[in-house]
């Protein structure tokens, strides 16, 4: 879920994004939907900034994960239709749902990895930006 009125990506939520892909790997993007949320708080006038956000962040900060089978739904304007709406939209894309191995699973795992060898616990300890591209 992100803020649709942020007007930019803030270095934590950006920070969670990456750290979140890091432990569930692309194979498992197909089971995750970004919601953009308060639409309710934004004025009619500024729609048109809403969506100008909504496409920096589907075309830029979700596109990777997106391009590997994550989905975007409608606005959730703090009701409970639009709260049933995006649960619809989630269910409706997911009708052949499939397990997935979580990527953090697989390197634990299959990889015999320790639990700071991860990409996740990687993520979560790197300070610095990193692309989401």
């Amino acid at each position: 879920m992100q803020r649709i009125s942020d007007n930019r990506m803030p270095g934590a939520h950006f920070r969670a994004l990456y750290s979140f892909r890091e432990l569930c790997g692309y194979q498992a993007c197909r089971n995750v939907l970004f919601v953009t949320t308060m639409w309710d708080m934004i004025r009619e006038d500024e729609e048109g900034l809403g969506k100008e956000t909504e496409g920096q962040l589907t075309g830029r900060f979700w596109r990777g994960m997106i391009r590997s089978g994550a989905s975007t739904t409608s606005q959730y304007r703090n009701t409970p239709q639009s709260a049933w709406e995006a649960l619809d939209d989630f269910l409706n894309a997911r009708r052949n749902f499939l397990p997935v191995t979580l990527q953090i699973q697989r390197e634990l795992f299959d990889d015999g990895k320790n639990l700071e060898e991860t990409k996740a616990a990687k993520a979560l300890l790197q300070r610095t930006k990193v692309a989401i591209m």
